[in-house]
């Protein structure tokens, strides 16, 4: 599991998961048919949308989840849902 904080850290996630795939851009571009220019704009860029995560990482093997946070204010209930 990789677990991402913020949106601020999607585009180096998007490159170092193509980098352990062993693939290129032309060859993730292949994959995701999204062009070369696109992957590495969203590979370049700080922030990012779920969607976008999703899209660029399903080829790779990946699997995206949405894990909820306690809120600092809610009782924990030990699941990771408020009280």
């Amino acid at each position: 599991m990789i677990p991402l904080i913020n949106d601020r850290q999607i585009g180096p996630l998007l490159r170092t998961l193509r980098h352990n795939a062993g693939l290129s851009i032309r060859q993730l571009s292949i994959r995701t048919r999204i062009s070369p220019s696109a992957i590495q704009k969203r590979e370049q860029r700080t922030a990012g949308y779920v969607g976008i995560l999703i899209e660029h990482v399903r080829p790779l093997g990946y699997a995206v989840a949405l894990v909820p946070q306690p809120r600092s204010n809610a009782r924990d209930t030990g699941t990771g849902w408020p009280a």
